[in-house]
């Protein structure tokens, strides 16, 4: 039986997983050829609220990721950006979100070297279920649509008023993705019964063992999802990066 690993690490707490995980992202998105359309923005390396869920497989080292990216503000997500030229009353469709901690689960990956195994869905799982360590009340995501049975099943719902029923244009025109936002973190009240027992036994033992079976092929995860403790920032990201270059 194949063997993964998969964690969860702070941006800022492991420079050569960061780095390793922007180089195989990029590796991934010049093999479809959408590198050149997109303005890679890793100004997230800094930022100690972005989390970084990651897998290794046995012997072939890094093999998928995505990252759990804070907003401070919902217009400093990449969504926002992204869509924002194309949408009018953007914050509107977006569903304001006064108070609310804004993430976007962003830049999911797979290695060819490792593709058809379901690995965006045990990413996708993974990622919700350290949500509660990280207080985000209100996730967005772009999901393709090979993998919008992932994000739906994991509490993810289309936001339809966007784009074309809530398919638009991403990563480039001609690729078309959903818009999703999972309102219900903690309660995992969208969540499909079956992913919400998953998760909620991830959250309650996020360190443990287990058999997954996809598409009829079992393989052992090692999971290591619990984050170190650390004070929630109230500062802006910019101010952060001010305050970096300063020192």
């Amino acid at each position: 039986m194949e063997k993964i690993t998969i964690k969860a690490i702070r941006a800022v707490d492991s420079k050569e997983d960061t780095i390793g995980s922007i180089i195989e992202h990029t590796r991934v998105l010049e093999d479809i050829g959408v590198t050149s359309a997109l303005r890679l923005d890793f100004s997230w390396c800094l930022d100690p609220e972005t989390v970084l869920i990651l897998a290794f497989h046995e012997s072939l080292g890094m093999v998928g990721g995505c990252r759990i990216q804070y907003g401070y503000d919902l217009k400093n997500l990449p969504i926002y950006k992204h869509l924002l030229p194309f949408e009018s009353d953007l914050d509107k469709k977006l569903g304001e979100p006064g108070d609310e901690r804004c993430f976007e689960l962003a830049g999911l990956w797979v290695a060819h070297r490792f593709s058809g195994h379901g690995l965006p869905w045990l990413l996708t799982a993974a990622a919700v279920s350290v949500l509660n360590q990280i207080n985000a009340e209100r996730v967005y995501c772009f999901a393709a649509e090979y993998s919008l049975d992932y994000a739906t099943k994991n509490g993810f719902e289309v936001l339809e008023n966007v784009g074309s029923h809530g398919m638009v244009d991403f990563p480039i025109p001609g690729i078309k993705s959903y818009v999703l936002l999972n309102r219900s973190t903690a309660a995992l009240r969208s969540a499909h019964d079956m992913e919400r027992d998953r998760l909620v036994g991830l959250r309650l033992s996020p360190d443990q063992v287990r058999t997954e079976t996809i598409k009829d092929r079992s393989i052992e995860v090692v999971y290591r999802l619990k984050l170190p403790q650390r004070v929630i920032s109230l500062v802006p990201l910019a101010g952060y990066q001010k305050k970096q270059r300063s020192a």
